[in-house]
């Protein structure tokens, strides 16, 4: 009797380690798909970042490059190397703006891709417009002032491109967090009752307690 026991205790003892043992690979699974899919998200964040400052700064500099020509040049003709570099420009831009506008909705980040085109677009479209009527008027007694108000323009065009970028860095933070702790939350006041006593344990001597996570409340 004895010996059959000991059979079934080794038995038992096997089946619970080969189950312990395949839920601990499942987590670690599990674990490394949140961590790819984390780094896939910020990839594809500093992708569109990089890939907005590229495009910004191709038309912003053509244009300033152009303006800075005009406040010592009153006459430059159409097929200007400089005008002819700003059409190129402006006509990649639009392109690339279309494809970054859905990206950013694809992401969920619609609110920041109507600052991109509010803000960015906006801007390059009124300094676009001025940029018309001050060539269209070559020839006549014009001052500088418009040239400088394109210039004020693509000085927001560059703060909010910076703007637009710190987002998409941050919301890369975000994702990463919120992939790789998805499943739990920061403690605090509202999850106390939640939260286990062991993680109340340590968070009595931890000196920043709200860093520690516990499982999440649903």
């Amino acid at each position: 009797m004895e010996f059959f026991e000991k059979i079934i205790l080794v038995v038992i003892s096997g089946w619970i380690g080969n189950k312990i043992t395949k839920i601990f690979q499942e987590k670690a699974f599990r674990n490394q798909q949140k961590i790819k899919n984390a780094e896939a998200e910020m990839e594809r964040l500093t992708a569109i970042s990089t890939r907005l400052i590229q495009a910004v700064s191709k038309r912003r500099f053509a244009l300033q490059n152009l303006i800075d020509v005009l406040i010592t040049t009153k006459n430059i003709e159409k097929d200007n190397p400089l005008r002819i570099t700003y059409r190129e420009a402006v006509q990649s831009w639009n392109l690339e703006l279309q494809l970054l506008l859905l990206e950013l909705s694809s992401l969920s980040l619609e609110g920041l891709a109507n600052h991109l085109e509010d803000c960015v677009q906006g801007q390059f479209y009124l300094a676009h417009k001025d940029l018309n009527f001050y060539l269209n008027n070559q020839g006549k007694d014009m001052s500088n002032n418009i040239l400088n108000k394109i210039s004020d323009r693509l000085n927001q065009v560059y703060a909010s491109t910076q703007k637009i970028n710190n987002i998409l860095i941050e919301e890369a933070h975000n994702k990463k967090e919120e992939i790789l702790h998805g499943d739990t939350e920061k403690l605090s006041v509202w999850n106390l009752d939640k939260a286990p006593n062991w993680i109340l344990f340590v968070a009595i001597f931890h000196p920043t307690p709200n860093t520690l996570r516990i499982p999440r409340s649903y």
